[in-house]
């Protein structure tokens, strides 16, 4: 249930890139909304696969683009093995 401040503010949108393993070629991503965790993906560029996981609870809650959260993750994966980026953080979208 969505109280009335969530109704009345957009949800902030948080990327984590908590795991990164330039060796492997693996990064682990996972978006929060509202600091709460939503979904989570593993991509393993080496392989070529996406391991994805989804909090159920958050998503009866509201209705988001997992599509475009994954390819987000993905994105941002082969940005990161590409160029060597060892301590990327987060990134933030609203």
């Amino acid at each position: 249930m969505v109280d009335q401040e969530q109704k009345n503010h957009p949800a902030k949108i948080t990327y984590h890139y908590p795991i990164i393993d330039l060796e492997k070629k693996t990064v682990k991503g996972i978006v929060t909304i509202d600091h709460r965790p939503y979904l989570s993906a593993s991509v393993d560029l080496s392989k070529g696969m996406i391991h994805v996981e989804k909090n159920a609870s958050e998503s009866d809650e509201q209705h988001f683009n997992d599509h475009e959260m994954i390819e987000e993750i993905k994105e941002m994966a082969e940005f990161i093995i590409v160029n060597h980026v060892e301590g990327y953080g987060q990134s933030t979208l609203n």
